[in-house]
This record gives C-alpha cells, sequence and structure tokens, in this order.
C-alpha cells in the first residue's frame, strides 16, 4: 500500500501574520504616521498590515465638520 501524501490545495486560505499595536508603533514602515496610528489602533488588538492601511485609509475619507 502507498503511504498517504498530504497536499496542499491553492483553495486553502494563506494565514495573513497579526501584529499588535505595539509593534507596528515601533515598524520603520509606519514611523511617519505613527502619531495618527496610536489613536486609531486599540491596545490589546492585532491587527494585519492590510487591516492597518484600510483603518487610515477610512479615517483620510472621514468628513471634517
Amino acid at each position: 500500500m502507498k503511504e498517504k501524501e498530504e497536499v496542499f490545495s491553492p483553495t486553502e486560505e494563506k494565514r495573513e501574520i497579526t501584529y499588535p499595536k505595539e509593534q507596528i508603533l515601533s515598524s520603520q514602515k509606519y514611523r511617519d504616521r505613527k502619531d495618527l496610528l496610536s489613536a486609531l489602533l486599540e491596545k490589546e488588538k492585532g491587527y494585519t498590515l492590510k487591516q492597518v492601511e484600510e483603518i487610515m485609509k477610512n479615517y483620510k475619507k472621514k468628513k471634517v465638520n
């Protein structure tokens, strides 16, 4: 009998890495937007880089009163 081989399906979702707020704020990528992200991100939550970009994008679209 043949041994069962593991085959990874291309439909499997890729897991994105999440980072805590402190790590995002200390990254070189976001050093120019540290103040903005400090106000927008929650302390106890983890974020993917995609989520961080989306949060900043949505904030910048808000109407100023």
